[in-house]
């Protein structure tokens, strides 16, 4: 999921939900911001959707905010980089 803030960077919410919808839901209403994109990948098992969040959020450590979010300028790849640790 993602969001930006008054300055243009962009916050994305990494992270596996058994209800992805539902979750959107939740998060939506606890912050302040619109979530606008949101991205989902379909994994085999919960264990896979643990390991690829895990690879996530070793991957992106340097834009790490709070718990599962993550801040980049617009030119940062983040969802790149993101998306190569699933695959």
């Amino acid at each position: 999921m993602a969001c930006r803030d008054s300055l243009g960077s962009i916050l994305y919410k990494v992270g596996y939900a058994r209800d992805p919808h539902q979750r959107y839901l939740e998060i939506q209403c606890g912050c302040p911001l619109e979530i606008y994109d949101v991205e989902l990948y379909v994994v085999p098992s919960k264990w896979d959707a643990i390991r690829c969040e895990s690879r996530c959020h070793a991957r992106l450590r340097r834009h790490h905010v709070r718990g599962e979010w993550f801040k980049a300028s617009p030119d940062d790849e983040v969802s790149m980089m993101a998306f190569d640790s699933i695959h």
